[in-house]
């Protein structure tokens, strides 16, 4: 929805005009001629519009500095906003990255990308279709076992079940999000030792729209 902000000066100058269809008092011409012969005064900037345009650009710049606060503390590879959309019973299944998209996405993809999009946003008490508590990084037998508690409940869930099958998935989203001119390191693997997957952006940069 768009919000027009009006000038009040321009409603000012509107009410001091009379309709000659629509008011009955005569004009002396001479009084016109002379109101006509005034030069015309500039209208004066508005402070209440100045007012509310520092306002948007303080709370940009305060946006801005928090989303690169939280990209460094985080220790995030990026600070995309990633929009994922779909179902297990739905044909729409892609995920938007800044914008860019969609990207369209198989059953195990789809699985794949919720499953680490819901532990991001769980991590940080965010609301997610589905809780997903665990580390930093979920494992790869985490993430399985997360697809296989939610095939229980959602018999229409198609997904990876084993380590091989998730990595393929895995390896496929990258590539998707490359061909869209994103960043593949979207996906992030945790450091030797660690090892895990999770999205390498800020929680509050998710959202999930599941149908």
């Amino acid at each position: 929805m768009e919000y027009l902000l009006a000038d009040p000066q321009f409603f000012r100058a509107i009410r001091s005009t009379s309709d000659p269809l629509k008011n009955d008092q005569k004009v002396d011409p001479a009084e016109s001629r002379q109101a006509n012969a005034q030069p015309e005064q500039p209208i004066a900037p508005d402070p209440d519009r100045a007012s509310i345009e520092e306002q948007e650009k303080a709370l940009y710049d305060f946006f801005r500095r928090l989303a690169t606060r939280r990209v460094r503390e985080g220790k995030y590879k990026t600070h995309d906003l990633v929009e994922l959309v779909g179902g297990f019973k739905t044909h729409e299944k892609q995920v938007s990255i800044n914008g860019l998209g969609p990207i369209h996405l198989s059953m195990s993809q789809f699985a794949v990308l919720l499953v680490l999009a819901a532990h991001a946003r769980t991590l940080q008490k965010l609301s997610t279709p589905r809780e997903i508590k665990g580390g930093t990084f979920l494992s790869s037998k985490e993430i399985l076992d997360e697809i296989d508690a939610w095939r229980k409940e959602q018999p229409a869930l198609i997904g990876p079940e084993d380590k091989s099958s998730l990595h393929r998935a895995i390896f496929d989203l990258r590539e998707k999000i490359r061909i869209a001119l994103g960043n593949p390191n979207l996906i992030e693997t945790g450091e030797a030792g660690q090892g895990g997957y999770r999205l390498s952006t800020p929680a509050f940069n998710i959202v999930i729209l599941f149908r």
